[in-house]
């Protein structure tokens, strides 16, 4: 085969193919027509392919004997937020968005690569693997081609780039490293905003902002040594609100390129002293943070980054990880983990596992019966009658539970789960009687068979004003809980004990190690346990964990090493409110991307934070609504009714289309046990 021949040949289509890519450029994970036309295209040539994730595109081509040899040729295809201003015949057409890195020849090429080895498949042997990958630009492409396996058995990989300083037709080669590890970072700064007028009454958060990128980006010049390769970027800064008050709130973003992982570790801890050094000198706080794209759910992964960051402490969040034995898997490694192993996470992870558990230790509940099969489960409603409460045996994401008030809803549920609607959660399910009395939280470090409870919070489940509407995950809470009696909270902390100590022996494997959670209903009988989690209750976290003046890391550190005589916890007095704002239309069906405004104003008031719970920035960094449950409005006051009254008045300050909360978080508590009886 004439190569350079089949190339020449090949150029006019290449070019067409390249202007086509250039004139509809699509931003990082954005890449559905450039998909499409690739796969048109690889369509023409013969060449099998598949989707590896939503844009991503890999094509597989056969030679005309299989030695057991795989090549793997890759480009890029995603493109940049910037405006092309200057005039062509292919001048893109998608306002603000340019194949201003090459992407659009890298893909043309490969495309071109694949045309001319379909035509030529007699004169080679193996296999090529076509990559053509996603969201380059944002670090997010490379790894779901990985875990597709397209480097397995692969011998040779190629990939490209163009270069500016090279002379067409031309191509540059160097030996050695040639690419530097890419991690990106975010800074954000907190000040207090005051007229500019009287800026020595407030805190400059973007005076401050604009010292730490001359001082982080400096750090080149003059922290690093002149040999060594390291770059820092930031490229991009958003802050204020207007032109003439001092900015409360400022964020940047930026980039550290290294090569040796000595570099890596220093640069990313210097960028990260600086940040904060400045914002103290100058009266505000910074945080940093990294996004890591990680899969919370393979072991292995987070394995490898513990060792390469030499983490010291690992927190599980989420339950689904805690049930897959992520946390056994770390372990087994020597590292502290704050979570359950996977035997402990059965509390929550089966709902049939927690009954019989209370059971067996005597832990006051609701009575139950645990059904495999449709026909039993129905003919155990009609026998029980309603109100009664139909769950799904396994995870369901919160949605797993009905609490029927007729028959027919309860054989509605009841089919719903065996009928696939919590797809595997749903093959047992268990039914309890409905009991009856306020609900309300008691979360508890557990270590070593012991218990240490955190304050009582109490959620608002139902999505309407005056509990109406259906169940949610969670309208608004407080904390402490003002109807709780003495006698209420010393049972509840007792029940706790007592979990806590059954999860240090058998038949757990090891002793449970992080938060359980205990949902209470305070029946006439007494507080019985409607359920058990493995982790911090949403939103009871919110309003517990500001209200605890221990160090939280010092405290998670000694649960996740067993060291129950550490385990120190002092509480302020202050109360603690939250109400959520959602969506429109949550807990059904709502729309995303509505611009969120006044999140800075509503934290300048006194005992004011916004916790975000499905929010994400766009390329002009707005904030925008990315879920049902947006934002957690967290106030702290000397009472309740303070506390109350500030969260609704940060509320007032934060708009978004759409949004929908309840007015009346804390209402009933502020009238008393009796509000409950009404």
């Amino acid at each position: 085969m004439d190569v350079k021949k089949a190339a020449a040949e090949t150029k006019d289509y290449i070019v067409s193919i390249r202007r086509e890519f250039h004139r509809h450029p699509e931003l990082s994970l954005q890449e559905f027509r450039t998909a499409q036309r690739i796969e048109e295209e690889l369509d023409k040539f013969g060449i099998p392919h598949t989707r590896v994730g939503e844009t991503g595109v890999l094509g597989t081509l056969k030679g005309a004997k299989d030695n057991g040899k795989v090549l793997v040729l890759r480009a890029d295809i995603d493109a940049l937020p910037i405006e092309e201003t200057h005039e062509c015949v292919y001048r893109s057409e998608n306002a603000g968005v340019m194949h201003a890195c090459g992407h659009d020849a890298h893909a043309a090429c490969l495309l071109g690569a694949a045309k001319i080895l379909s035509e030529n498949r007699d004169a080679f042997s193996g296999k090529v693997r076509l990559v053509f990958q996603p969201g380059e630009e944002i670090g997010k492409g490379a790894k779901p081609f990985v875990a597709a396996g397209v480097l397995d058995g692969a011998e040779r990989v190629f990939g490209l780039h163009t270069a500016y300083d090279l002379e067409a037709g031309t191509v540059g080669l160097k030996p050695g490293i040639n690419n530097a590890a890419v991690d990106h970072f975010r800074i954000r700064v907190h000040g207090k905003s005051t007229h500019v007028s009287t800026p020595h009454l407030g805190v400059d958060a973007l005076y401050i902002a604009s010292q730490i990128v001359v001082a982080v980006q400096g750090l080149v010049t003059r922290r690093t040594s002149p040999t060594e390769p390291v770059i820092i970027g930031i490229g991009k800064l958003n802050a204020g609100t207007t032109y003439n008050a001092v900015a409360a709130f400022a964020e940047m973003e930026g980039t550290t390129r290294t090569i040796s992982q000595e570099s890596r570790d220093r640069v990313r801890a210097q960028v990260s002293e600086t940040a904060q050094s400045i914002a103290a000198l100058y009266g505000g706080t910074a945080e940093i943070a990294e996004n890591v794209d990680l899969d919370i759910a393979d072991g292995e992964a987070l394995l490898s980054f513990v060792h390469e960051r030499n983490i010291g402490l690992v927190v599980i969040g989420p339950e689904a990880p805690l049930v897959d034995g992520v946390a056994d898997l770390l372990r087994a490694d020597g590292v502290p983990v704050f979570g359950p192993n996977a035997d402990g996470a059965q509390l929550e992870g089966s709902k049939a596992y927690s009954k019989e558990f209370m059971m067996a230790n005597d832990i006051p509940t609701a009575a139950y019966g645990r059904f495999d099969n449709e026909a039993d489960a129905l003919a155990y409603v009609r026998e029980q009658g309603a109100p009664i409460v139909i769950k799904a045996d396994g995870l369901a994401a919160g949605k797993g539970v009905v609490v029927a008030e007729t028959v027919e809803d309860a054989e509605a549920a009841v089919r719903a789960c065996f009928d696939g609607a919590f797809g595997d959660a749903g093959a047992t399910v268990v039914i309890e009687e409905c009991m009856t009395g306020p609900e309300c939280s008691l979360l508890c470090f557990v270590t070593a068979g012991q218990s240490f409870p955190m304050a009582p919070a109490q959620d608002h489940k139902r999505a309407y004003d005056g509990d109406l509407g259906p169940n949610t995950g969670g309208m608004g809470v407080y904390s402490p809980v003002p109807i709780v009696t003495d006698e209420e909270m010393a049972a509840m902390v007792a029940i706790m004990e007592k979990a806590a100590a059954a999860t240090a022996r058998e038949p757990f494997a090891s002793d449970y190690r992080g938060t359980l959670y205990g949902g209470f209903m305070l029946t006439p009988e007494g507080p019985k346990i409607v359920e058990f989690n493995v982790r911090f209750g949403d939103p009871e976290t919110q309003v517990v964990l500001p209200r605890l003046e221990s160090d939280l890391v010092e405290v998670m550190l000694a649960v996740a090493e067993g060291r129950p005589e550490d385990v120190q916890l002092e509480w302020s007095d202050d109360w603690a409110v939250s109400v959520v704002l959602a969506s429109e239309g949550y807990p059904g069906s709502y729309e995303k991307g509505k611009v969120i405004l006044g999140i800075e104003e509503a934290e300048e008031l006194p005992g004011v934070t916004v916790f975000h719970a499905g929010t994400r920035r766009n390329y002009d960094g707005e904030l925008l609504t990315n879920g049902g449950r947006v934002l957690n409005v967290v106030a702290k006051g000397d009472s309740f009714e303070e506390a109350r009254e500030r969260a609704y008045e940060a509320c007032d300050l934060i708009n978004f289309e759409g949004k929908m909360y309840r007015h009346d978080i804390g209402k009933k508590a502020l009238q008393g046990r009796s509000a409950w009886d009404q």
